[in-house]
């Protein structure tokens, strides 16, 4: 059998409320997975995806904010 080798990716993603920054551990298609336990209104953020050092910021909606105790958020 071959070695397969797998391409190494330096990712890193934030969200930005305001002048919060949070740490996303994992993002889906609509709803991410942050690893800061906080509680926010509805809102308006910002989802920056850092890759390779290449940098995308994308303007996102918080329909329901963000809960204490609540694994994934929802976004659009």
């Amino acid at each position: 059998m071959a070695d397969t080798q797998i391409p190494s990716l330096n990712i890193a993603c934030r969200l930005m409320v305001g002048t919060l920054a949070l740490h996303v551990g994992q993002i889906c298609r609509d709803v991410l997975i942050l690893d800061s336990d906080v509680d926010l209104p509805p809102c308006p953020a910002k989802l920056i995806v850092q890759v390779d050092g290449k940098c995308k910021v994308y303007g996102i909606f918080l329909p329901h904010g963000v809960s204490k105790g609540v694994e994934a958020t929802p976004f659009y």
